[in-house]
């Protein structure tokens, strides 16, 4: 028999109501664990190094080269007090909340206001029903389906945030928010960093004088922007263990990179699992399931 409940959110994202919850992973979503709070810890840490650098202006002055260490950046990022305190705070918080009931597993429908929570072995471990089912799993990274791209190993946001040692030469393909960023910090950090922007600047959804600033401000930090231009198809390096060549359908020349990032925007991560037998088609599952199912905005 199901446990029943008025409702069920399925991710612990941003949002939430009195309810039972779903979380198969890192309780905290998108800004805690891969976004907005690990990304402001290295840039507080290639802020500490641009200032050391540039410390001479002020009359302070520091022997020999800056240099960073990337796997103490991360540790700190994810252990010490940040990640690891967030997401440890939103479980405890949910789980001290009057009236919610947490639950660790994959979610996967049964019947239109039915769940199944299973175990990492496929094991299932509960069953939940509600009259309103909210999907609250958040987005992941878009990656362009370029030519070769199963055959190099590139990265999006969440999996440059687990490198251990400094990228040598970052390439990235993007110039909204998350580009920019990236590229400012590990720029800072001393990597060599090129940006490439498919039209004639960087940040479309800003006023164009702003978006003009930010981009001389990097520029004069040293990253090199490269306007006009698509990757039509990627491969492994010739000579050089996983590194990366980049083409281009323009007559533009191959670029090589150490690290290849891919900032191109984030779609729904929405994966709706529903027993075959009970729906044998997409065509046939899509009407019955949006009846009580509900996105949280």
């Amino acid at each position: 028999m199901a446990q029943h409940f008025d409702a069920v959110v399925i991710g612990t994202g941003q949002g939430g109501r009195r309810t039972a919850v779903v979380e198969r992973a890192a309780f905290g979503g998108t800004c805690v664990n891969v976004g907005c709070t690990p990304t402001k810890a290295y840039v507080a840490s290639a802020r500490a190094a641009h200032v050391v650098r540039h410390a001479a202006r002020l009359g302070v002055l520091v022997s020999g080269a800056v240099n960073v260490d990337l796997s103490a950046v991360k540790a700190r990022k994810d252990k010490i007090k940040i990640i690891g305190q967030s997401r440890d705070g939103v479980e405890q918080w949910l789980r001290g909340t009057e009236n919610v009931t947490v639950f660790n597993g994959h979610a996967r429908f049964t019947e239109p206001h039915t769940l199944s929570i299973s175990g990492a072995d496929g094991t299932v471990l509960h069953e939940l029903s509600a009259g309103e089912i909210f999907l609250n799993t958040g987005t992941r990274a878009v990656v362009p389906p370029l030519e070769g791209i199963e055959r190099i190993r590139y990265y999006t946001n969440s999996s440059l945030l687990e490198l251990t040692e400094l990228p040598s030469r970052l390439v990235i393909v993007g110039g909204s928010y998350i580009a920019l960023e990236f590229a400012q910090v590990f720029r800072r950090f001393g990597s060599e960093v090129t940006v490439l922007v498919r039209g004639d600047r960087v940040l479309t959804r800003e006023d164009a004088d702003l978006a003009e600033s930010v981009q001389k401000v990097l520029a004069r930090e040293g990253v090199e922007f490269r306007f006009g231009v698509q990757p039509s198809r990627v491969g492994p390096h010739p000579h050089r263990e996983n590194e990366v060549c980049i083409g281009f359908e323009q007559n533009v020349p191959a670029l090589e990179a150490s690290h290849l990032l891919f900032a191109t925007g984030r779609a729904l991560s929405l994966l709706v699992q529903y027993a075959m037998h009970i729906h044998p088609t997409i065509s046939e599952l899509i009407p019955t399931l949006l009846d009580g199912l509900k996105p949280l905005k």
